[in-house]
């Protein structure tokens, strides 16, 4: 899991601009391909040093936004600048590794299923509770 907190969306400060995210620059991990839909979110199929899969899943909580689209999110940063507001995102990263004997998909969702309510879960991580 990973979580990440901007207290506003700006220019150099974009939860979802380039580099942020599952696959960052000069890491050990390349993007294979998009994985399943879970949740709303958008899933990424990965691979390090030739051998170990994962799969990650994104999703980005900005005001009553709670969603994997990059776009949707810079439209919810264009309607808060546009109402004179800073509008705090969080940008939540669940993976899990492939196994033969454990997809990744099935422990993602688990783990979110537990968690409860998505979009309640990830403003009580902001909220540091």
């Amino acid at each position: 899991m990973f979580v990440g907190l901007y207290g506003g969306q700006g220019e150099g400060r974009e939860a979802g601009g380039f580099g942020q995210g599952a696959v960052t620059p000069g890491s050990a991990w390349t993007w294979l391909a998009p994985g399943p839909e879970i949740l709303g979110g958008k899933s990424d199929r990965m691979l390090a040093e030739g051998h170990v899969y994962r799969l990650a899943v994104t999703w980005y909580r900005s005001g009553e936004l709670i969603s994997g689209s990059n776009a949707a999110l810079k439209l919810a940063a264009m309607r808060s600048r546009l109402m004179l507001r800073e509008t705090p995102t969080i940008m939540l990263i669940l993976t899990a590794e492939e196994r033969a004997t454990h997809p990744a998909e099935r422990s993602i969702r688990a783990f979110a299923r537990s968690a409860g309510p998505l979009d309640r879960w990830v403003d009580r991580i902001g909220a540091g509770g």
